[in-house]
């Protein structure tokens, strides 16, 4: 086995093992993200739903303030116009109204802390809700990249040295006869260019012609 392919199995191997180990957390880090998301929301109903009873209290505390006050100003007329028995009674439901005051009070400090509390948690998940965010985002990127690198490792396992320089060797051969051929023909055509050869009857003509010159010569010596 040559050395490039030896390196192909090799990456192949070690991005495959990878993004076996990478494709689990990434749907674990979904299913967390899609639970935060869930939680956040019903902790904001939850929320909603504190705020809408703290705003009944607090009408409720001023409702009864208000009344305790009355009662009390009623006692203090009924008092000054000697009507002791309707003093009596405004006490009395003076007394009733700060008890129920007192309870509301508590049970609306109760709601407040209870609102505090559960607000700091939404904050919470949903500084968990960015982190799992960013972490999913950090998982995909190193998946991207062992995919590149799987497929840098297929490209230079496909290259084949001595099919390329076969292929080289073919191409060079046609090269060749191109320009085998260019030559040629551009002999060829130097040639027909050339002046026309002598017409072989005009030659023998000529040959005739000075043959019968040089018989004429001899006979007048």
């Amino acid at each position: 086995m040559g050395i490039f392919k030896r390196v192909k199995h090799m990456a192949t191997a070690d991005v495959h093992h990878f993004l076996d180990k990478v494709e689990n957390p990434i749907s674990m880090i979904k299913q967390y993200i899609r639970e935060l998301e869930e939680q956040i929301g019903q902790a904001q109903q939850a929320l909603s739903q504190q705020y809408f009873v703290e705003r009944k209290y607090e009408l409720q505390i001023e409702e009864l303030s208000a009344l305790v006050r009355k009662r009390s100003r009623q006692a203090e007329l009924a008092v000054a116009r000697g009507e002791d028995e309707i003093a009596e009674l405004a006490l009395e439901d003076k007394l009733t109204n700060q008890t129920k005051l007192a309870a509301s009070k508590a049970q609306y400090e109760t709601l407040k802390t209870q609102s505090s509390v559960l607000l700091n948690q939404i904050k919470l998940m949903k500084e968990k809700y960015d982190e799992l965010q960013l972490k999913k985002q950090h998982l995909l990127s190193r998946i991207h990249a062992a995919q590149a690198i799987q497929a840098a490792s297929s490209s230079l396992t496909a290259f084949d040295a001595d099919r390329l320089n076969y292929g080289l060797a073919r191409i060079e051969e046609q090269v060749w006869r191109l320009e085998s051929g260019a030559l040629a023909g551009r002999q060829v055509g130097e040639v027909l260019q050339a002046a026309p050869a002598v017409n072989e009857q005009e030659r023998r003509e000529e040959i005739q012609k000075e043959l019968a010159a040089l018989k004429e010569k001899k006979g007048s010596v």
